[in-house]
C-alpha cells in the first residue's frame, strides 16, 4: 500500500512539474515572438497607404428643407482624398480646380437639402454624391477617377 501511494504521489508531482514547465515555457516563447517570427518579419506587414489630401476649406450654407422640417444652417470643412501624388500636384498647382470643386460642392449640398445632413447615413450619401460629382468634372489619371473620398474635417448643423 505504501509503495502504491508513493507511486501515485511521484506521478502527480511529475505531472505538475511537466504542466508547469509547459505553461511557463509557452509564456516565455510567446513573449519572445518565437512562434510569431522575428521582429523584422512583423515589421514587413504592409501599412495602409496614406493618400494625398486637397483642402477645400470651410463651407457655410443655408440649406433648404421640406414642408415638414425647415431648412438648416450648416458649416463644414472639407478635404478631398486623392488617388496619387501626381494628381494632387496637378490639381493644387492650378487654382481653377479648387474654385470649380468648391462650386460643385455648394451645388450638390443645396441639391441634397437639409434633411440629408441630419443623420450619419444621409451625410455618407452626401459625401458619395460629392465625390461622384467632382469626379465627373475632374481630370482623370490613367483612366481612373482622381478623387477617392470627401472627408469632413469639421461639421456643425443648426
Amino acid at each position: 500500500m505504501k509503495m502504491a501511494l508513493k507511486k501515485v504521489a511521484f506521478c502527480l508531482l511529475g505531472g505538475v512539474l511537466v504542466f508547469a514547465a509547459g505553461f511557463f515555457g509557452g509564456i516565455q516563447l510567446g513573449r519572445s515572438g518565437f512562434l510569431l517570427g522575428t521582429a523584422a518579419a512583423r515589421q514587413e506587414n504592409p501599412q495602409p497607404a496614406a493618400y494625398p489630401l486637397m483642402d477645400l476649406g470651410e463651407f457655410k450654407l443655408s440649406l433648404p428643407g421640406d414642408q415638414v422640417s425647415g431648412g438648416a444652417l450648416v458649416s463644414f470643412e472639407l478635404a478631398l482624398e486623392l488617388q496619387e501624388k501626381k494628381a494632387a500636384a496637378r490639381l493644387s498647382a492650378d487654382e481653377y480646380w479648387k474654385i470649380l470643386f468648391r462650386n460643385e460642392v455648394i451645388e450638390e449640398s443645396l441639391a441634397q437639402g437639409a434633411n440629408s445632413f441630419r443623420n450619419t447615413e444621409g451625410l455618407l450619401r452626401v459625401s458619395e454624391a460629392i465625390v461622384n460629382r467632382l469626379n465627373r468634372v475632374a481630370p482623370q489619371s490613367n483612366g481612373q477617377p482622381v478623387i477617392r473620398r470627401a472627408l469632413f474635417k469639421s461639421f456643425i448643423l443648426q
